[in-house]
């Protein structure tokens, strides 16, 4: 089964943009230019990126993987936008994600945005966001794992990449159960 999962990454978010509704298109734009023009490095993951890589799926927000230190800053006890970034466009939510709220994925997910062109749109690889997705750990969660391998994402690749951030067991459970449920 071919790997759906590198299509080129301005051909799948680009179909993926295709298939969301004008709305989370918008917010997409608009906060992916409030990003690049402040030069932080950031990749489309979430409901989008699963559309990108699988199977178009309804999403109500748009969220971004992006360096935490970034986006925001510590004030006291409390945690503040560092600058003018969007948090709803259009009544659109967005999103920015911290690749440490992940524990044993930081690491994997860190790399996967340190170093990147800020002005470039771009989307999680497939097997790193099979990772976030079983850190999350929700049920909407095992069945965008479960699209995935169902679209050709290489069970293999998501084991080296559990093994490289030493995953629980709690994370390599749900995806020998997401590998069972589709013969992957």
């Amino acid at each position: 089964m071919r790997n759906r999962a590198d299509p080129g990454p301005e051909g799948s978010l680009a179909r993926a943009l295709a298939a969301s509704s004008p709305a989370v298109a918008e917010a997409v734009r608009v906060a992916h230019g409030v990003l690049a023009e402040h030069g932080i490095p950031h990749l489309v993951v979430g409901g989008l990126a699963l559309s990108a890589h699988a199977q178009p799926r309804a999403t109500l927000d748009v969220d971004f993987l992006v360096p935490a230190e970034s986006v925001w800053r510590t004030v006291g006890a409390m945690v503040i936008p560092a600058g003018p970034f969007p948090m709803a466009v259009g009544g659109v939510r967005v999103d920015y994600l911290d690749p440490h709220v992940a524990s044993g994925a930081a690491a994997l997910l860190a790399s996967a945005v340190d170093g990147r062109d800020a002005c470039a749109l771009g989307v999680i690889d497939a097997g790193a966001l099979a990772v976030m997705k079983l850190v999350a750990g929700r049920p909407k969660d095992h069945a965008d794992v479960c699209a995935l391998l169902d679209a050709g994402l290489d069970p293999a690749e998501v084991e080296a990449l559990l093994d490289r951030c030493e995953a629980p067991e709690a994370w390599r459970r749900r995806f020998a159960r997401a590998r069972a449920e589709t013969g992957a």
